[in-house]
Parts: structure tokens; C-alpha cells; sequence
């Protein structure tokens, strides 16, 4: 479970496991793991929400997670998305040019929430291999190939859906950036991962191409 709520009006993003005090989001903050992130190894799979979190350009919230983790929910952005839409969040336009190329192809996003619905991916029998790391998952909670198709997850849910989820993985890992203020710039990347993502984002800030707006 995650309880998200309103923050102080200039914090910006905070965050706590368990009955914690909250603490300042930072970039120190993305720790990847296989498959997966986390926020200092202590909350794992943030990074839907996260990446919600960047779609609706949300400059103040605390965010705690009660049991170290975040529900994956239907392996996509889209539940976070609707929840904080009903709370009153609305896209505004966020100054980021993000283009992602996965195994050939290309997806773009300069704003809104079109990518919020892309589901995890993942091929059979990795999955079996991992399903240990995931103990909550469901059939239905990620798009499962084999062989080309679609042994769950039922048929995609847009055109190069896979391409449209490592996008909405590059938006959740750029989260601990986001937190402390608006992005501005271009990312490119391709086939990005949770493990390179960090840096990325870190070389994107020395050499210019992202930078936080006044």
C-alpha cells in the first residue's frame, strides 16, 4: 500500500517506508535492481507511480509506503494515473521532449498521460526465473510472450506497447530528478533499462540537455 497525500507548498517530492519520517526525494535516491527499482533499496517498483507522477508534472507530495513496496497493480502507470486525475492532478505541460527506441522502434512523449497505459513485459521464461522477485504478481499484471505472442496479458493495448513501457520506465526512474523541480530539455535513449537509466539522467544534467527550470 502507498498513501499518497498533498505536500508543504515548495518541498517538493517526499517520501517514507512504514512509519518513517518523511524525507526529501533525491536523485541519490534511484537505486535499480534487476527488473526493477527502487528508492534507496528500501521501497521497490516506485516507478509507475513515479512516472505518473512526472506525466502530471506534480511539484509537491508525500508518498508513503507502508510495506516497502508499491503494488504493481495491472503492470502499467494507468490505476496511479486515474487515481491522482480523481484527486484533482491534471497534466500540465511539462518543457520535456522524451524519445525512447526499443529494439527498432521509437516512441516519443513531450506531455500528457498517453503512455501511462503500457503494461510490464517480459518473455516466459524469464519470467518463470524471476517470478520469485514478484510474489504478488498476477497472470494478468504484465504481458507475457512467447514466441512472438501473447501467452497472458491479453493483446496489446496500443501499437509497440513494449517501446511505450520502457518509456514509462525512463519517466519513473526520472522521478528522483523530478522531485526536487521542473525538467526542462530532451532524453534520448535506446533500449533503456532501470540499471543505465540513472546514469543517463546524470550525464543528460552535466552536459546540458536536461536542466531544472528557474
Amino acid at each position: 500500500m502507498v498513501i499518497v497525500t498533498p505536500g508543504r507548498a515548495g518541498a517538493g517530492w517526499r517520501w517514507a517506508v512504514g512509519g518513517k519520517p518523511m524525507r526529501p526525494m533525491t536523485p541519490e535516491d534511484h537505486v535499480p535492481l534487476p527488473h526493477r527499482s527502487t528508492l534507496g533499496g528500501r521501497a521497490t517498483m516506485p516507478e509507475h507511480l513515479l512516472a505518473a507522477l512526472v506525466m502530471l508534472d506534480v511539484d509537491d507530495i508525500d508518498l508513503r509506503f507502508a510495506h516497502g513496496e508499491a503494488p504493481l497493480l495491472d503492470g502499467s502507470a494507468l490505476p496511479w494515473v486515474r487515481a491522482l486525475r480523481a484527486a484533482g492532478f491534471r497534466p500540465k505541460p511539462p518543457g520535456l521532449q522524451v524519445d525512447v527506441s526499443f529494439h527498432g522502434t521509437t516512441v516519443s512523449w513531450s506531455g500528457g498521460t498517453g503512455p501511462a497505459g503500457a503494461r510490464t513485459f517480459i518473455d516466459a521464461d524469464e519470467a518463470r526465473a524471476v517470478r520469485h522477485l514478484f510474489p504478488g504478481a498476477r497472470p494478468g499484471d504484465a504481458v507475457v510472450f512467447r514466441d512472438g505472442g501473447a501467452l497472458y496479458g491479453g493483446r496489446p493495448r496500443m501499437a509497440d506497447e513494449p517501446a511505450w513501457h520502457k518509456l514509462l520506465d525512463v519517466l519513473g526512474d526520472l522521478g528522483p530528478w523530478r522531485a526536487r523541480g521542473r525538467l526542462t530539455g530532451s532524453i534520448e535513449r535506446i533500449d533503456p533499462g532501470h540499471a543505465s537509466n540513472g546514469e543517463t539522467l546524470a550525464r543528460d544534467l552535466r552536459d546540458g540537455r536536461l536542466h531544472w527550470a528557474p
